[in-house]
């Protein structure tokens, strides 16, 4: 008996001296354990940050139970220590109640005018940062965007202007659809233009075809392939495609693998400490019955390439 409940204890003690040393690892690198903060605690510690935030500040995504795994990936840690202890420092993300922002990806794709003619616009800036009510937006570049922190939600070090949504820039008016003699568009004309394109954007796949074009369409399941075969003709978006190869005669797009398997793991015997008599269940019970893992089950595992 008294072996048991030493092996035990010897198996808890592992078994958190491990979260200790993945709760460290996720530290050094400025990340919030799990282990370490519950997410009760976390809950806990953003409402007390909310009641001494300054007037028309808030947290970035407030302080409901279904967003506090957001701030396990926005939150950066910091630890000092002394000879006395160790004290760990949270950084966490505010905003202004009003500066709530939605992310947008110009794709800008030729534009049919006759039957041979087209026209492009060019454009600076490759995103349009435009505010909740759409009365400012800012303009983003793939270098600005590396100096954000992108994950659930995307926040951004305040170094850009704001303009008002009345001010004429071709990103803007391109979103807007405006129209009239004051506009900022840089537009090209494109004569016999036959040249295919295919731009892809997380899960959506846009695609322009001057001409009518046959393009097969190869998407994997399981061991094997599906493919099937469409007629592409001007502007159009494929969803949900990430794992399908699009192939025209000049232009294909290369695809991302994923896939699962099963294996047999092998598990360890647990033992339990007998229960004290205060604590000892009835026998009708059968609580011996769990003191043992079966030695024949398994456990799946997911793989992504």
């Amino acid at each position: 008996m008294a072996v048991r409940q030493l092996e035990f204890a010897v198996l808890q003690l592992t078994q958190q001296i491990d979260e200790l040393l993945a709760a460290t690892q996720s530290i050094l690198q400025g990340k919030l354990p799990i282990a370490l903060v519950k997410p009760t605690i976390l809950n806990n510690i953003l409402r007390n940050v909310t009641l001494n935030l300054p007037e028309n500040y808030e947290l970035v995504a407030g302080t409901f139970w279904e967003n506090i795994h957001i701030y396990y990936d926005l939150i950066k840690v910091l630890v000092l220590g002394n000879v006395r202890g160790i004290n760990m420092l949270m950084i966490i993300t505010m905003k202004p109640a009003s500066q709530h922002f939605t992310l947008q990806k110009l794709i800008v794709l030729p534009t049919r005018i006759l039957e041979n003619k087209f026209i492009a616009y060019d454009h600076d800036y490759d995103y349009l940062v435009l505010s909740f009510h759409q009365r400012d937006f800012a303009l983003l570049k793939e270098d600005d965007l590396k100096s954000c922190s992108t994950g659930i939600l995307t926040v951004c070090p305040i170094n850009v202007p704001l303009y008002d949504a009345k001010v004429h820039a071709c990103e803007a008016e391109l979103f807007f659809q405006m129209t009239g003699e004051k506009t900022a568009y840089r537009r090209k004309l494109l004569l016999h233009h036959s040249t295919p394109t295919m731009h892809r954007n997380g899960t959506m796949s846009f695609y322009h075809f001057p001409e009518q074009r046959p393009v097969t369409i190869s998407c994997s399941s399981g061991s094997g392939w599906i493919t099937f075969s469409e007629v592409l003709f001007d502007i159009g978006v494929i969803h949900n495609a990430t794992a399908c190869i699009i192939a025209a005669n000049e232009v294909r797009t290369l695809h991302e693998l994923h896939g699962t398997s099963q294996v047999r793991t092998d598990v360890p015997t647990l033992y339990l400490p007998d229960l004290s008599p205060c604590c000892r269940a009835p026998r009708s019970l059968n609580w011996e019955k769990s003191s043992r893992w079966k030695q024949d089950d398994w456990m799946p595992s997911r793989h992504v390439w």
